[in-house]
């Protein structure tokens, strides 16, 4: 009677174990940012290794009751059955301790299995030509949420493994397919807004887009990288410093998966390289150093795009700041991401923002200028927006009435 109730006891035991082994497990594996290599353990890596404990644990329990089958001997257990309930409540109440477990936001289904290589090339032809068009209609496009950009570089990566573009039928496209078009094709007719963040009133350290991405401090020196993907990493988070994560960059930047350490490498190199720019800062400053999913960057730290964008915004609303977006048009080099391949900067609009951004302002000192008569004005506002969309029809129209305007005068 006394082997029955142990027994009994024994398989309450191992049905609890294997109740905190799977609960261990799944929220383990929802947690987004588990990271093995970090210094300090997270909440998925504790509910991991309690899930662990538990496994060896039950190995031992199982013995334990094998024993008790055919020897009736307390000698020979190898764990009492008070000190496994002790340690299997302790077991199971460890995961539910940490914090809630937000869900990630995954698309419902792989692409590659719906959609075949051809009609995502398709699909991706698309997205690029609603670009052109947004440009061409100078509409700012709206910026794209985290699971249509999910969506979006699985498409990208799948359509890679075709050269033959199909037709788009949007009937037959599934649900998330459907959403993305529909919020790559919304727009605005207001300047984006590229403020993410509270910024240093003197910024030491300039990210400059238009043209290849240059990083550079007040006093005109350039940091130099020893790797390209820290320089398109940093790219990346001054454009996205509302969602600056590491999940979210190596799914933008990257079509396969990497390890963490390759990923860690590249952080490090973007860290020392921006501390060379500014010596009165700590580099884990400019990139604070985080065991979590997140990668900040400093408000020291800021791109051309965002300086012109409000230059432009304080000279709509008032004329007298006119100098002010003269001087940033001298950054307008070139095309933005110009000799780069930033593929995920074309789709998910921030090139089409960029541009119609340079063109905006370009297009309203020039108006400003043929107001004024003044012609030095009218001749750099011309340039800098030709150079970020070169033969621009309305620049060289303002440009030609202009000119013919101020002859006459004269």
């Amino acid at each position: 009677m006394q082997t029955i109730k142990r027994l009994g006891l024994g398989v309450l035991l191992c049905t609890l174990l294997f109740v905190s082994i799977v609960v261990g497990l799944s929220a383990g594996k929802k947690s987004p940012s588990a990271n093995w290599l970090d210094e300090s353990l997270s909440i998925s890596e504790m509910t991991l290794l309690c899930a662990l404990v538990s496994g060896v644990i039950t190995v031992l329990l199982l013995i334990e009751l094998s024993l008790q089958l055919f020897r009736d001997d307390s000698r020979s257990r190898l764990l009492r059955p008070s000190t496994l309930l002790l340690v299997t409540g302790t077991v199971v109440a460890a995961p539910a301790t940490g914090a809630p477990i937000q869900p990630a936001k995954v698309p419902s289904f792989p692409i590659s299995s719906v959609l075949s290589p051809a009609l995502c090339l398709a699909l991706v032809q698309k997205i690029l030509h609603v670009r052109r068009e947004q440009i061409s209609a100078r509409r700012y496009p709206q910026r794209l949420t985290e699971v249509n950009l999910q969506v979006l570089e699985e498409v990208e990566r799948t359509a890679s493994f075709s050269d033959v573009p199909s037709a788009v039928h949007t009937q037959a496209l599934p649900r998330e397919i459907c959403e993305l078009l529909d919020a790559v094709t919304a727009t605005t007719d207001q300047t984006p807004d590229l403020t993410f963040a509270v910024r240093a009133t003197q910024p030491s350290i300039i990210v400059h887009l238009f043209g290849y991405p240059l990083v550079r401090n007040q006093d005109g020196m350039t940091a130099e990288f020893r790797k390209k993907r820290a320089l398109e990493l940093l790219t990346w988070l001054s454009l996205n410093r509302d969602r600056a994560r590491r999940s979210a960059a190596r799914t933008a930047m990257w079509e396969i998966a990497i390890h963490d350490s390759t990923f860690s490498t590249v952080v490090s190199d973007m860290r020392r390289g921006l501390s060379v720019l500014d010596s009165s800062m700590p580099s884990e400053s400019l990139v604070p150093i985080t065991y979590s999913d997140d990668i900040p960057l400093s408000a020291n730290v800021i791109s051309d795009a965002e300086i012109l964008a409000r230059t432009l915004h304080a000279f709509q609303q008032d004329e007298n700041c006119v100098e002010d977006v003269l001087n940033c048009l001298q950054w307008l080099r070139d095309v933005p991401f110009a000799g780069t391949s930033y593929s995920w900067a074309d789709l998910d609009g921030s090139t089409t923002r960029l541009v119609i951004l340079g063109v905006t302002a370009a297009t309203e000192v020039a108006r400003w200028a043929i107001r004024h008569q003044n012609a030095d004005a009218l001749t750099s506002a011309v340039r800098a927006g030709l150079r970020v969309m070169p033969g621009n029809e309305e620049l060289l129209e303002l440009q030609r009435s202009a000119l013919s305007s101020f002859c006459s005068k004269k």
